[in-house]
């Protein structure tokens, strides 16, 4: 069981944000999380900017 701190996130979580679960080949995380480092970016924020401007480009 886990804490009533613990509960309250993840029911906000679970209202706020929507869950997508990536499988990529082993050994790329590690270099998508390099990139983002370099980035000053967690590897979270580094998929959803890559995301966004593939969508942008789609849209053009």
């Amino acid at each position: 069981m886990g804490t009533a701190s613990t509960k309250a996130k993840n029911k906000y979580n679970k209202k706020a944000y929507d869950s997508i679960l990536l499988r990529i080949p082993v050994g790329e995380k590690s270099i998508w999380q390099e990139i983002a480092a370099k980035n000053s970016s967690s590897l979270n924020e580094f998929i959803i900017k890559s995301v966004k401007k593939e969508i942008i480009c789609q849209k053009s």
